[in-house]
Protein backbone atom coordinates (compact mmCIF):
# COMPACT_ATOMS: atom_id res chain seq x y z
CA UNK A 1 0.00 0.00 0.00
CA UNK A 2 2.41 3.11 -1.06
CA UNK A 3 -1.02 5.36 -1.36
CA UNK A 4 -0.49 8.63 0.23
CA UNK A 5 -3.66 8.08 1.98
CA UNK A 6 -1.90 4.97 3.64
CA UNK A 7 0.49 7.67 5.84
CA UNK A 8 -2.90 9.27 6.58
CA UNK A 9 -3.49 9.75 10.84
CA UNK A 10 -6.55 7.68 10.97
CA UNK A 11 -6.52 8.77 14.95
CA UNK A 12 -7.38 12.32 13.85
CA UNK A 13 -9.98 11.28 10.88
CA UNK A 14 -11.71 9.37 13.26
CA UNK A 15 -11.20 12.44 16.22
CA UNK A 16 -12.56 15.12 13.62
CA UNK A 17 -15.88 13.01 12.21
CA UNK A 18 -16.57 11.82 15.60
CA UNK A 19 -16.62 15.39 16.95
CA UNK A 20 -18.73 16.78 13.60
CA UNK A 21 -21.37 13.83 14.17
CA UNK A 22 -21.31 14.80 17.64
CA UNK A 23 -20.63 11.05 18.31
CA UNK A 24 -18.91 10.20 21.39
CA UNK A 25 -16.07 7.18 21.48
CA UNK A 26 -15.64 5.37 24.70
CA UNK A 27 -12.05 5.20 24.89
CA UNK A 28 -11.38 1.60 25.94
CA UNK A 29 -13.04 1.34 21.99
CA UNK A 30 -11.45 3.92 20.45
CA UNK A 31 -8.33 2.05 19.15
CA UNK A 32 -10.39 -0.62 17.88
CA UNK A 33 -12.02 1.72 16.06
CA UNK A 34 -8.95 3.42 14.44
CA UNK A 35 -7.50 -0.11 13.24
CA UNK A 36 -10.95 -0.69 11.55
CA UNK A 37 -10.44 2.45 9.22
CA UNK A 38 -6.76 1.01 8.96
CA UNK A 39 -8.67 -2.17 7.87
CA UNK A 40 -11.51 -0.25 5.66
CA UNK A 41 -8.33 1.77 3.64
CA UNK A 42 -6.41 -1.51 3.42
CA UNK A 43 -9.55 -3.97 1.91
CA UNK A 44 -10.73 -0.79 -0.46
CA UNK A 45 -6.99 0.41 -2.22
CA UNK A 46 -7.22 -2.07 -4.64
CA UNK A 47 -10.74 -0.84 -5.92
CA UNK A 48 -9.34 2.98 -5.45
CA UNK A 49 -6.01 2.10 -7.38
CA UNK A 50 -7.87 0.37 -10.59
CA UNK A 51 -7.24 2.41 -13.36
CA UNK A 52 -10.54 4.18 -15.04
CA UNK A 53 -11.09 6.11 -18.24
CA UNK A 54 -12.96 8.84 -18.71
CA UNK A 55 -15.41 6.49 -21.04
CA UNK A 56 -15.55 4.13 -18.61
CA UNK A 57 -19.51 3.38 -17.42
CA UNK A 58 -21.45 1.38 -14.98
CA UNK A 59 -22.41 -2.11 -16.02
CA UNK A 60 -26.43 -2.13 -16.54
CA UNK A 61 -26.22 -5.15 -14.58
CA UNK A 62 -23.61 -6.73 -11.80
CA UNK A 63 -23.09 -9.79 -12.96
CA UNK A 64 -19.83 -11.41 -10.52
Amino acid sequence: MENAQCSQDWGDYVDQTAKLLNLPIPEEIYPSVVENFERIVAIAQPVLDFPLTDTDEPAPIFRP
